[in-house]
């Protein structure tokens, strides 16, 4: 009788091991791929690029300055309408009417700049398929374009009110200069 009590005993322990392991894989399994479904990311943004604008040094343009850090080359696009921000992996625009690569932070933007027209600006990554890694977007306003010449440029601002002043006085005296030249006349 031990040896049938040992038997039943060691079927009982197999049974007990095999039970177990059909219920990790069938218990566990699924409780599993719900977590590393969880995990899995949707698309992400890329990060923005920090940017101040201004207005350039030639009538109808503007400049964009990257105040922050630049991993790639630049790419510049000036559009009608506001695109969608690209998400991480995307990759750069080739093409467009006003799109120019290699910009240098603080040039000059002469194509497509208007009011109400959008600016972008893509960090892009060239070792990595010219991926983009940042991004800038903003609606281009009259204070970041440069006027047209021909309605007056204004004083350089130093600071002070004597740039001012001697520009206005300057003004004075010619209109007085005129004044005078046209009684003599």
């Amino acid at each position: 009788m031990k040896r049938m009590g040992e038997k039943v005993m060691k079927k009982t322990v197999v049974l007990l091991i095999l039970t177990m392991i059909v219920q990790l894989f069938s218990g566990v399994t699924p409780v599993v791929a719900v977590e590393i479904s969880d995990l899995v990311a949707g698309p992400e943004s890329v990060p923005l690029l920090a940017v101040t604008l201004s207005p350039g040094e030639t009538a109808g343009t503007t400049a964009a300055t990257v105040t922050g850090v630049v991993h790639g080359s630049l790419i510049v696009n000036v559009t009608e309408g506001e695109m969608a921000k690209p998400q991480m992996g995307d990759t750069a625009p080739t093409a467009g009417d006003n799109l120019f690569a290699d910009y240098e932070s603080g040039a000059a933007i002469t194509t497509g700049v208007a009011v109400g027209n959008y600016l972008q600006i893509y960090d892009v990554d060239m070792a990595e398929g010219a991926r983009i890694v940042a991004f800038y977007q903003a609606e281009l306003t009259g204070a970041e374009i440069k006027e047209a010449d021909g309605q007056g440029e204004p004083a350089a601002d130093t600071g002070d009110e004597s740039a001012k002043d001697i520009e206005e006085e300057s003004k004075k005296e010619d209109t007085e200069e005129d004044s005078e030249e046209d009684m003599e006349e």
